[in-house]
């Protein structure tokens, strides 16, 4: 499933000729739960490691790790474990999931289809894109700390109801930029 964010969310994240997508369908069926965690890990892990070598490389700075371990890895690793939890086992068919990233020159947008009814509920798109997570306590009394940081760490989140698809953006701000890199100059 191809995951496309609005033209609101390619405005922000800054997407123009040097923007780079990609997007992982996770399969989970016939996996042990240990294996299903330790393929899941490989994934984030891998995709957090990603970001530094696209955007030292192609906007010359380094993002300092807060912002790779806080905004990235805790919060595509909570989006993930709600898609899995909400879509393919909730759901009881063991279903792959998606997850898209969209790398922009001001910020990073990331997908998350949960192949369930979850994010197609009109009532979890009020409640995500109002980054008021506390209203979903009401719905899910057993929330957990996942959808804050969804809610927290996102400058903007877009529910496409349609296709169940969670998008959450986040910019890059002076804070977040360790250093930048000088251009070469040439002799």
């Amino acid at each position: 499933m191809l995951l496309v964010p609005s033209s609101r969310t390619l405005e922000l994240i800054g997407w123009d000729e040097n923007s780079f997508c990609k997007w992982t369908e996770i399969q989970v069926d016939g996996f042990s739960p240990v294996a299903r965690e330790l393929g899941f890990i490989s994934h984030v892990a891998g995709y957090v490691l990603g970001l530094p070598e696209f955007y030292s490389t192609v906007h010359r700075i380094i993002l300092n790790e807060q912002f790779m371990k806080r905004h990235h890895f805790d919060l595509v690793n909570d989006a993930l474990r709600n898609a899995l939890e909400h879509g393919s086992v909730e759901t009881g068919k063991n279903t792959p999931y998606c997850h898209g990233v969209f790398f922009g020159s001001k910020g990073i947008c990331n997908g998350f289809q949960d192949q369930g009814g979850y994010y197609k509920r009109p009532e979890i798109k009020r409640i995500f894109e109002a980054k008021n997570w506390r209203l979903l306590q009401d719905l899910q009394p057993r929330i957990g700390y996942g959808v804050q940081f969804i809610c927290d760490l996102s400058d903007l989140v877009e529910v496409d109801t349609e296709k169940g698809i969670l998008y959450c953006s986040q910019l890059i701000k002076p804070e977040h930029i360790e250093r930048r890199i000088e251009r070469d100059k040439k002799d």
